[in-house]
């Protein structure tokens, strides 16, 4: 009699245990994560094609463009209007870019800040912060970033760093996956400066890296939409990025 109550005793604690797993949501079990992905260190290049779409003051640009990163340590970036017409030739490393204004034939160099690529090509990014926003990641080292909780109606995994004296940073993660669907840069004052959305994400060689990115620089009145034609990882090796200024070109230096 004993065995057979010890028998029903067993079987009815599998089966509860059974059911009480059965009824947690999968959504409830990935909690996400507390810390921001790792740089992508195995990332030694890539090489993208694509489409640009541009708005500042009014003034529209449409056209494509052929980028190339290396690593964390240069990128070149060629601009064509309408009609595959060169328009501009970047080249930039952590302390130096230069940029080939085709359209105006004058040449512009200096440090890579977000205040001289501004000037110079429209892009109001320093070197680092395109480097590591174009390979969707943090653009700072991700052990800066504290987890943050998410404001009403936001869904993923957010995360604050508040270390920059002029700006705070937001990075929103999706849940479970790690990739980034947003970015901000806000002043301190609250306003925001940078708004960007990454979209269309694809599995290219192993990294997950998005196809779309919706830039928004609401401070300067500009916009601009990368759509990726193709990419290719890890193809390039021993490249060198830096071209030729043709000769009599007017050069400027910025400080």
């Amino acid at each position: 009699m004993s065995f057979i109550k010890n028998y029903i005793l067993i079987f009815t604690t599998i089966v509860l245990l059974l059911c009480s797993c059965a009824t947690i949501p999968k959504n409830e079990i990935q909690t996400g994560f507390d810390k921001v992905p790792i740089w992508k260190n195995n990332l030694k290049s890539i090489s993208i094609t694509g489409n640009l779409a541009s708005s500042y003051h009014s003034q529209n640009f449409n056209g494509s463009c052929k980028l190339i990163i290396i690593g964390e340590d240069s990128l070149s970036l060629t601009l064509m209007g309408p009609f595959g017409i060169l328009v501009g030739k970047l080249y930039a490393n952590k302390n130096y870019f230069i940029y080939y204004d085709i359209f105006n034939n004058e040449v512009l160099e200096g440090k890579p800040t977000a205040k001289n690529l501004k000037s110079a090509a429209m892009i109001p990014l320093s070197f680092d912060d395109m480097v590591h926003l174009l390979r969707c990641e943090a653009p700072l080292e991700p052990e800066r970033y504290e987890k943050e909780k998410n404001p009403e109606g936001v869904e993923g995994v957010l995360f604050k760093n508040f270390s920059n004296k002029d700006y705070v940073e937001y990075l929103l993660y999706s849940s479970p996956k790690d990739m980034i669907t947003q970015y901000q840069r806000k002043l301190r004052d609250g306003k925001l400066i940078l708004n960007l959305l990454y979209k269309d994400y694809d599995d290219i060689d192993g990294f997950e890296l998005a196809k779309n990115l919706i830039f928004n620089f609401p401070e300067i009145d500009g916009s601009l939409t990368f759509e990726v034609n193709s990419i290719e990882v890890n193809k390039i090796e021993n490249k060198t990025l830096r071209f030729q200024i043709p000769e009599g070109i007017k050069k400027y230096e910025l400080e």
